[in-house]
């Protein structure tokens, strides 16, 4: 099977300016679920799934100003509750 087959329609994406003035993309899929990420580090600071739940948790001590990587609370499913 293709990549093609499995995904017939690639994301979508959008390169902006993020927190503190930082390069980031949005990748999001005709389906609905969406992933953003920093290119400082390679960051993946959020993930949708296709309802638009988030599943992806920053901590609130989060620093966004390089040097200092961005650092995740938590990977959950939608039962989980935000720091």
């Amino acid at each position: 099977m293709s990549t093609t087959e499995l995904n017939p329609t690639p994301p979508n994406f959008e390169l902006s300016k993020g927190v503190n003035g930082l390069d980031k993309v949005l990748l999001r899929q005709v389906q609905g679920s969406s992933a953003e990420i920093y290119l400082h580090g390679g960051h993946v600071t959020s993930w949708k799934n296709e309802h638009g739940e988030e599943l992806l948790f920053l901590s609130s001590k989060a620093i966004f100003k390089p040097p200092k990587a961005i650092r995740l609370s938590y990977i959950c499913g939608s039962s989980c509750l935000q720091e």
